[in-house]
């Protein structure tokens, strides 16, 4: 690689010894732990499941400042004492500590059933520490988080699926919004694509170069980014002129002390500025194009952990992408993407499909894959 990278992770380190505190490498000891022989029993694999659901759009430093807490309340993660308690009694607990999110509902209905997953799983494999181990990390991934396996995991997409392995001791990155935005093509360049899996192998293919884990490669990336930790390579007012690693970096704002950078960013506020005054401006096709691409992966991202024949209002397809990606609630049109439904500025046939429109407001998920062959209605867009 031309550019020295295990400088730039070595330059990431020094920063956060220096400037943060309270940093947690729970996930780096596990990951030391099983190279050197350790095996994780079925209640700590549970308790990897758990606190990876709690991590979702959460702040993981209230998670980690409240872990004894929870192990009391998940009966330090006895699994028969779970599956027969009522989910009500988690819930409540949850936000009884101001650690809850829209989706702790449906995290801690789903327990028993993802349980009873695990257990099928150390029937078929002996163990839940051999089915981890006896593929490579990217393909565990997919047969606990894609729809259609047989191992499916409720409300776990690929990133929460790859904090589960993770606490377990699998050295795995977790493809989520710091970890994209930062290697992202405007940043460090490491990514072409917010596709979790595309995040995953390009993070596999760094770490064996580098010979730096991929835990560690994320350790340190996330606490860089993450607000409560390091805090300088956030979405919104990054730290630019503070950061470490500005030579590795295309952002132009990290080139502050350049004239000609200066000019440049000049001249990318002005025409900002200039598109928020004249609506009228053409916008440029190819950055339309990847923003509805980017769009659907957020879609996809966010159906990963949505169960087959799931029913559910606009209102609240709507409402929950925009608090997870932060965009308009009007980029997330479900009757875009439904099969028996298309409306005006849509290409039917160039459209990705998922589900099925059964009511006034009203959809069901039936998958990507998705067999039909009824009628197709056209309903004017945005009506």
């Amino acid at each position: 690689m031309a550019k020295d990278y295990y400088k730039m992770f070595n330059s990431i380190e020094e920063y956060l010894k220096d400037k943060v505190e309270g940093i947690d490498n729970t996930i780096l000891q596990a990951v030391e732990d099983r190279k050197n022989g350790r095996k994780f029993s079925f209640s700590e694999h549970i308790e990897g499941m758990i606190l990876s659901l709690l991590s979702g759009q959460n702040e993981w430093k209230k998670i980690y400042q409240n872990k004894k807490y929870l192990g009391d309340l998940f009966f330090h993660y006895d699994k028969e004492k779970i599956k027969n308690c009522n989910p009500q009694i988690f819930i409540d607990g949850i936000y009884q500590k101001n650690i809850g999110t829209t989706s702790t509902k449906a995290q801690m209905h789903a327990l028993k059933y993802n349980i009873l997953i695990f257990e099928r799983i150390e029937t078929e494999y002996g163990s839940l520490d051999s089915f981890i181990t006896h593929d490579t990390p990217i393909k565990i991934v997919k047969l606990l988080a894609d729809n259609g396996s047989k191992y499916k995991l409720v409300q776990l997409g690929p990133p929460l699926v790859c904090e589960y392995l993770r606490n377990v001791g699998i050295d795995i990155i977790k493809p989520d919004r710091h970890i994209k935005r930062i290697l992202a093509s405007n940043k460090l360049n490491f990514i072409s694509s917010q596709n979790d899996y595309e995040v995953i192998k390009k993070s596999k293919q760094l770490s064996d170069e580098i010979g730096i884990s991929q835990v560690k490669i994320d350790y340190l990336l996330w606490n860089y980014c993450a607000n409560g930790y390091g805090k300088i390579c956030t979405k919104t007012n990054p730290k630019c002129k503070q950061c470490v690693i500005r030579e590795f970096c295309n952002n132009p704002a990290t080139k502050s002390n350049n004239k000609e950078a200066d000019k440049k960013i000049i001249i990318v506020k002005k025409a900002v500025n200039s598109v928020k005054k004249d609506k009228k401006i053409n916008i440029n096709k190819r950055t339309v194009n990847e923003q509805n691409s980017q769009i659907i992966q957020e879609i996809e991202q966010f159906l990963s952990s949505m169960p087959l024949n799931h029913e559910f209002s606009r209102k609240w397809f709507k409402t929950e992408l925009s608090k997870q990606y932060k965009r308009s609630e009007d980029s997330y049109i479900p009757s875009d993407y439904c099969y028996n439904r298309t409306n005006n500025g849509i290409i039917y046939d160039k459209q990705p499909h998922y589900f099925l429109h059964i009511g006034r407001g009203k959809y069901r998920y039936v998958g990507k894959n998705y067999q039909y062959k009824g009628n197709i209605e056209h309903y004017p867009k945005n009506k």
